[in-house]
């Protein structure tokens, strides 16, 4: 794992999304979403309504908010397989964002993932890379980049943000 964040590390230097507002002016709401997940706090549609107000949020068919919060969705469960986000499909989403968004949620929901994202993902929960594994990885992420406007590259960071949490709570266990 911690190949695969060096490897989007040097990535998010070259690449920033297009606007990074939405993150830093959301950052507390992203924090406490990520809480209710690990200690299952509340329900998990208790979880993922604290979001309402930031889903739809920016520009695409595919809203730069949505994105981010979908890479975040992602790298949860690569890491966490035993939890079940499929209720997430009943959620009204289209009340929030675009339909394209709705149902790339519902799909990331039951862990149905759009397949220009399947070598990736399945290259982040490896724990260690190879030198080809790793070359395919960093082929994977400039691929991704590519989707969308701006989809790819704010999907990416929402990956990196998440990896960023699990891996301080990592080394914070031996602090």
């Amino acid at each position: 794992m911690i190949e695969q964040y060096e490897c989007l590390k040097v990535f998010i230097k070259d690449y920033k999304p297009n606007s990074l507002s939405f993150i830093t002016k959301n950052s507390e709401i992203f924090k406490q979403f990520r809480s209710t997940l690990i200690k299952r706090k509340y329900s998990f549609k208790d979880s993922f309504l604290l979001l309402q107000d930031i889903l739809g949020e920016g520009k695409g068919s595919t809203p730069e908010s949505d994105d981010f919060i979908m890479g975040i969705l992602c790298c949860f469960q690569i890491f966490n397989p035993e939890y079940d986000f499929s209720f997430l499909s009943i959620i009204p989403f289209e009340k929030f964002t675009t339909t394209m968004s709705s149902k790339l949620f519902r799909s990331i929901a039951r862990k149905r993932y759009p397949k220009e994202l399947h070598k990736f993902l399945n290259l982040l929960k490896e724990p260690y890379l190879s030198s080809n594994q790793r070359i395919s990885f960093t082929s994977e992420i400039r691929k991704i980049a590519q989707i969308g406007v701006s989809s790819g590259v704010n999907f990416l960071h929402g990956v990196f943000w998440e990896l960023n949490n699990i891996l301080n709570e990592s080394f914070s266990t031996y602090s």
